[in-house]
């Protein structure tokens, strides 16, 4: 049986940083209504991504999650991942943005 989920947010914007990177931000957000996993927290799916539109899959940061692993994030390298402490959706958010901020500058957004 498909488990239900609904989207909380789809976003994808194209930003100049201060450093003079163009980057894409990609933000999905889904939120399952009928069950809720270890890999889902508050049953939250996340799929968020920010890239260099130059070199978008040398530079990036993303921050997913799916079937078998909790929320992590990957810097400029899919094979490494970084797992960390989720608090809430918030934060996570914050933690994201944070992590676009510090690689590619400072940008105008705010979710």
């Amino acid at each position: 049986m498909k488990q239900k989920r609904y989207l909380v947010y789809s976003i994808s914007e194209t930003f100049i940083t201060d450093k003079g990177y163009e980057i894409c931000l990609c933000m999905k957000l889904w939120q399952y209504i009928d069950k809720v996993w270890p890999e889902f927290p508050e049953g939250y799916k996340m799929e968020w991504i920010a890239f260099n539109l130059t070199e978008p899959n040398k530079e990036f940061v993303l921050l997913d999650n799916h079937p078998g692993k909790s929320p992590h994030y990957h810097i400029d390298d899919k094979k490494k991942q970084k797992f960390f402490a989720w608090i809430s959706c918030p934060e996570t958010e914050k933690m994201f943005l944070t992590l676009v901020r510090q690689h590619f500058g400072d940008f105008d957004f705010e979710l």
